[in-house]
């Protein structure tokens, strides 16, 4: 029983005088309340095992956690400060100081958590803007708003990645950003993105037909009839291509 459990080490922390044994309760108890998704409590507690028990192998082990929790819930500046104040700001390289900053970032990204990622991930990149995985966060600061529904914005993004040179995230890149640019209405700029696509990379067959489709759709809603015209016939001719695309690209080609 957990409470039962929580009552006993408060026993033991409240009215036990061996300093070993309050910091096992402590330390246990303050497992419990981060279990428990009681972050701010798990923090206060693991903090006073740090700072009470210093140099010891409960303080390690409570630094330890706090450096966990802050990992995994985006506090990475809290968790600096806190080591600053211990005196140990010290204690990480400047490269080990970066990966902290998005190694976190990046669990609450792979967590959906895109919210708090999508904070983190510009912190990230303030704070080491030729950092080593800028490019990484900028894809995922894009990926963050796009979900959000912030289309306009996270194109920007999108164009600032695909702008930064080859990458593994130039295709992604281009490829939501043409979507996004034609959801957007900005019918040209998607023709010429679905263009650089189908341009410049190696596709799958599927991925191939795919793009073709946006980019005569986008054609024709940017009046680029000339352009609509010979694309709506590809797209036809292909055996990708199901009955109502069909017709569709058929009517493209009669109305340019």
């Amino acid at each position: 029983n957990t409470s039962l459990a929580g009552e006993c080490f408060d026993r033991v922390i409240n009215s036990v005088g061996d300093s070993t044994a309050v910091a096992q309760a402590l330390l246990e108890k303050a497992l419990l309340e981060r279990n428990a998704n009681n972050t701010e409590n798990s923090l206060r507690l693991y903090k006073r095992v740090a700072e009470n028990m210093a140099g010891s192998e409960y303080a390690d082990n409570a630094l330890l956690a706090i450096e966990n929790i802050c990992r995994s819930e985006g506090l990475t500046d809290d968790y600096m400060a806190y080591m600053a104040k211990l005196g140990k700001e010290e204690s990480k390289s400047v490269t080990e100081k970066e990966d902290f900053y998005f190694s976190s970032a990046q669990q609450l990204y792979f967590d959906a958590r895109y919210d708090k990622a999508l904070g983190a991930m510009e912190n990230y990149i303030q704070r080491y803007p030729e950092g080593r995985y800028v490019i990484d966060a900028k894809y995922c600061v894009a990926e963050c708003l796009r979900v959000a529904g912030q289309y306009e914005k996270a194109c920007d993004v999108y164009e600032e990645v695909i702008e930064s040179g080859a990458s593994d995230y130039s295709f992604p890149a281009m490829q939501k950003f043409a979507d996004l640019s034609y959801s957007l209405e900005k019918y040209k700029v998607a023709y010429m993105a679905y263009t650089s696509i189908l341009n410049g990379q190696s596709l799958d067959d599927a991925l191939r037909f795919s793009c073709m489709t946006g980019r005569m759709r986008a054609a024709f809603k940017a009046k680029l009839f000339e352009e609509a015209a010979d694309v709506a016939a590809q797209v036809e001719k292909s055996e990708s291509c199901g009955d109502d695309l069909k017709r569709e690209a058929l009517y493209v080609q009669a109305k340019s």
